[in-house]
Formats: C-alpha cells, sequence, structure tokens
C-alpha cells in the first residue's frame, strides 16, 4: 500500500462494492531486522514507506468521502515498539506513532 495507483485501485474496488467508507483501519507495516549499519537506504525506506506513507496515502484515498457523511472514523494501530524498542529493529521502532489531524 505504499504506491497510489495501488491505494486508489483499492479505494475505488472497496468504494464500488460498498459504498463509502465509513471506518478505515490502517494497519500495514513490515520490519526488517538488522543492524543500522547493514541497512540499505532502500530497505530502512521500505520499512518507514509500509507504515507512514500507507497510512497517509490511505486517509488521503478515503477521508475525503467520510467527511460531511455524519461519521468517519481512522484507527492507526501500531505496534508495542512504538514504545520498547528491542536491537535490530532501528527502521521500524521510531515511526510507529503516525498522527493524523
Amino acid at each position: 500500500m505504499t504506491q497510489e495507483n495501488e491505494v486508489a485501485n483499492v479505494a475505488e474496488a472497496v468504494t464500488k462494492r460498498f459504498g463509502a467508507a465509513q471506518i478505515l483501519i490502517n494497519n500495514a507495516g513490515t520490519n526488517i531486522r538488522k543492524n543500522l549499519v547493514d541497512f540499505s537506504l532502500e530497505e530502512f525506506r521500505s520499512v518507514l514507506d509500509s507504515s507512514l506513507i500507507s497510512t497517509f496515502l490511505m486517509c488521503r484515498a478515503f477521508v475525503p468521502s467520510m467527511e460531511g457523511s455524519g461519521y468517519g472514523r481512522v484507527l492507526n494501530m501500531t505496534s508495542i515498539m512504538s514504545h520498547v524498542s528491542l536491537p535490530g529493529r532501528t527502521a521500524y521502532s521510531p515511526q510507529r506513532r503516525p498522527c493524523l489531524d
């Protein structure tokens, strides 16, 4: 869910089948476990994007149809890693608290 076209396809399919969404649950995320110095930039970005970019894109796709409908909820799931980290979780831990207005 890190590509705009992927998210657009999901939003279109959901709307076509169920109508405008009233609830969005952002729960996507991946983790690559390795030491910070062993990450490639591509790997590090893929972990960040799976949580942050996917949340942004999904909200951007679904929230507009919730506005003005009288009801709408966005639930951003997180991990215990947002509070307590472990070795090898450098890319995953610091960004597990997505915040939306």
